[in-house]
């Protein structure tokens, strides 16, 4: 039985990739490029070569692939057209002179219509003046003329998009000193030591984007329809406004192929500096996520009164997460201080519970810029929250509301690309219960934290994992149901045995994470359970250690099986 339940699973897994890499009837990739310079000078900026630059262009026309504009798709989601296949949608982003000394003249020889983003107040610098790029100054000569800009929008072959009129870099977002991206962050006030309102906030994102418009109807006598998002971060606020403004396209740099239903968060692929010509065409294959291998961090490990000692702890993570090589992280925002396994402290300001310490904004975007890490996501409890001496519940409103406030306020705090919802608490909610409150707390979250996943942590002993009605509407609604395998390892091996029972296919298995932990086994056994669970068609896993900080703790043999680099799946 093992042994068929091996070749079955992995027939359906590669029949189903085999599948997934066929053209998909009225889709696009959409590539983002920046700058393109016959020699890479300027490490500040994001370049290509003009050579590199050629090359892409006749490999796309080599291989099939067309280049569609924007009005191709708008006609397209109104049903007036079809894509064709391998349709690919070009944008350039920041206003470089080499967009129309070097690629504009490459789209017209090819064809090729194009989308490209201006920042509004970098233009505005006089052309023998400097202008400030983030944190540094640069000369405005790198920048495209209003006069060039006029002749490509009205060329018919190029799409002029805003890119802001000047939120183009980081604004100060914690007390610690890290800065995030202008329209997707409440900015934080040294002197006062407090938050921007968040009616403040909108007043300052709303003017930025009026302004974008407004600047550029000025000098090209049109109005964006398009806005490509600054560093790809947006959320449902600004995705209004931007709507109100006429901008009802928007681009993030979010993973995936796109279809014209989506176009309010169009997905692109970043073409970093010098890519690889590998990577680029990579790039172009229908967006296939890797499998999860996932660490489970606390800031309860990191956490200290003394603020130098954070750092340092964080740091110290920060490194083993590297070694590692991890594609998502979890990290705790909450501490349980009696040990009842209720969160009584969170780690973000919130009006519900005490807070331990401002440091989940922090950890979450250290994380995700220093390690560069696809996925950072925050772990709270579903409901495992503990009030005045009293557990909150499902089954009570004033609880529920407690609770979505509780996520609204991590929301509106902090970066992330998913959350985690713990319900490894005992209690018996069925399925649609769990389903219902998630829908509800992703609601109370949307204006702040857009397009996230969505995971459930599960004990692998919960009743629901034995019922194949209820497993299915899991598996249905979330991005992944994480199954904590708990004391006994061996319940990984009898979870997936049930799932041959219950006849879970290989496609569902691709929503199932099995979260393994240090604490109780030694490391060559979880390596060989992870091994072992490979064999049964797994491919997601986790890992929890209270010993990241701890020199000493390699888990060499775990970050063997553990890391992509040694997988089978890698591209």
């Amino acid at each position: 039985m093992r042994w068929l339940l091996h070749v079955v699973l992995l027939g359906i897994i590669v029949f189903s990739a085999d599948a997934d890499n066929k053209p998909q009837h009225n889709t696009f990739q959409a590539l983002c490029y920046h700058n393109v310079v016959d020699v890479i000078t300027d490490p500040d900026i994001s370049n290509i070569t003009t050579d590199q630059l050629i090359a892409h262009f006749k490999w796309l026309k080599q291989n099939g692939y067309s280049v569609v504009s924007i009005d191709d798709i708008i006609q397209a989601k109104a049903g007036k057209k079809n894509l064709p296949e391998k349709a690919v949608l070009l944008t350039f982003d920041d206003g470089y002179s080499s967009f129309y000394t070097r690629i504009y003249p490459l789209l017209k020889l090819y064809n090729y219509p194009a989308v490209y983003g201006v920042v509004g107040k970098w233009l505005e610098a006089p052309l023998d003046k400097s202008f400030l790029y983030g944190n540094t100054t640069k000369s405005r000569n790198i920048l495209l003329t209003w006069e060039q800009i006029k002749e490509m929008t009205d060329s018919g072959l190029i799409e002029i998009a805003s890119h802001s009129y000047n939120a183009h870099y980081g604004t100060l977002a914690n007390p610690q000193g890290n800065t995030r991206p202008f329209y997707t962050t409440l900015m934080f006030n040294d002197n006062t030591q407090r938050y921007e309102s968040e009616h403040a906030y909108v007043q300052r994102v709303e003017r930025d984007i009026k302004q974008s418009s407004d600047t550029l109807f000025k000098h090209t006598g049109t109005r964006p329809r398009v806005m490509l998002w600054p560093f790809g971060a947006y959320n449902y606020i600004v995705q209004e406004l931007a709507q109100k403004y006429g901008m009802t396209i928007t681009a993030t740099l979010d993973n995936g192929t796109n279809t014209p239903d989506n176009l309010a968060a169009i997905k692109r692929v970043l073409i970093s500096n010098n890519a690889d010509f590998n990577d680029f065409m990579w790039s172009l294959k229908p967006y296939q996520p890797d499998p999860q291998r996932a660490l489970y961090v606390t800031l309860d490990e990191i956490y200290s009164d003394d603020a130098n000692i954070t750092e340092q702890n964080l740091g110290a993570l920060i490194e083993k997460i590297r070694t590692f090589g991890a594609n998502h992280i979890f990290v705790k925002a909450f501490a349980d201080t009696d040990g009842d396994g209720l969160a009584d402290m969170l780690y973000f300001p919130n009006n519900t519970l005490p807070v331990r310490a401002d440091l989940l904004g922090r950890a979450l975007w250290q994380i995700k810029r220093r390690t560069g890490v696809t996925y950072v996501h925050t772990w709270l409890p579903l409901s495992a929250f503990e009030i005045n001496n009293r557990p909150l519940s499902l089954h009570r409103l004033d609880d529920k509301k407690q609770i979505q406030n509780i996520y609204y306020a991590m929301a509106k705090q902090s970066f992330f690309q998913g959350i985690l919802l713990d319900n490894s608490y005992p209690n018996h909610y069925r399925s649609d219960t769990l389903i219902d409150f998630a829908a509800a707390i992703k609601e109370s979250m949307k204006y702040f934290a857009r397009n996230h996943q969505t995971s459930l942590l599960l004990q692998a002993d919960n009743p629901l994992l034995n019922q194949r009605d209820q497993l299915a509407m899991l598996l249905n609604s979330f991005d992944y149901t994480v199954v904590d395998t708990g004391a006994q390892l061996s319940s990984s091996k009898a979870l997936l045995q049930r799932l041959d029972t219950l006849n879970i296919t290989a496609d569902a298995l691709k929503h199932i994470a099995l979260k393994f932990h240090e604490k109780a086994y030694a490391q060559h056994t979880i390596a060989r359970y992870m091994k072992h669970m490979e064999l049964y068609g797994a491919m997601n896993f986790g890992y929890e250690s209270r010993r990241y900080l701890n020199k000493k703790h390699l888990a060499s043999e775990v970050i063997h099986i553990f890391s992509l680099k040694n997988n089978p799946y890698e591209k």
